[in-house]
């Protein structure tokens, strides 16, 4: 398989090769070294699901990218997949949260997901919580301030919160969440401190 493994929630990984720009295939591998062809993702845009992968225990979310930008005509904008058996794939609809938006990292819980990466569009919005794994908004309480520079780069579910780590200006910064779209704590420390 190509790159972009993800480890999934049951145990073993899955991965995403384009076979043509209207399919890619999906494999899926119990130990990492023996592969097997799951399913396939069709449709205009199947060559842009790549990764990350999460789980809420009923349906897999998969992240990837879309032509057609907001800014630019090269830009691209973030996209997702959701299947109920890593076999069959739904593409979520096009939708405002996705605009020149690159993923980082997702996780998955009971309540939804939530996703980190990067958005042109949304001044830099960190992060992006979906109940379904189909309509994605904005986390819009990352950021103390308006003028306040935010970088999530990794999200993960345990003990029953979200945990989301990047930085906030020039300090490494990590936020908790129990539901995913609304901040309950800020850690941060200057990273000088970190590397010392």
């Amino acid at each position: 398989p190509a790159g972009g493994i993800t480890a999934l929630l049951g145990g073993g990984f899955i991965d995403f090769v384009p076979a043509a720009p209207t399919r890619t295939l999906v494999f899926t591998s119990p130990d990492g070294s023996h592969w097997s062809k799951t399913g396939e993702v069709s449709g205009e845009d199947a060559a842009g699901i790549t990764g990350p992968v999460a789980s809420n225990g009923r349906v897999d979310v998969a992240l990837g990218s879309e032509p057609g930008g907001v800014h630019y005509a090269m830009q691209q904008n973030g996209a997702a997949w959701v299947s109920p058996d890593l076999r069959s794939w739904t593409k979520a609809p096009v939708q405002a949260a996705f605009a020149g938006t690159g993923w980082r990292s997702t996780a998955g819980a009971p309540g939804g997901f939530v996703a980190t990466g990067f958005s042109e569009a949304e001044g830099g919005s960190p992060a992006w919580f979906s109940a379904d794994g189909l309509h994605w908004a904005a986390i819009s309480d990352d950021r103390p301030s308006v003028n306040d520079t935010v970088e999530a780069t990794a999200v993960v579910y345990a003990g029953g919160e979200f945990l989301m780590v990047g930085r906030l200006d020039n300090a490494a910064a990590a936020w908790t969440s129990r539901d995913g779209p609304h901040r309950s704590e800020e850690h941060t420390s200057e990273l000088q401190s970190l590397t010392n």
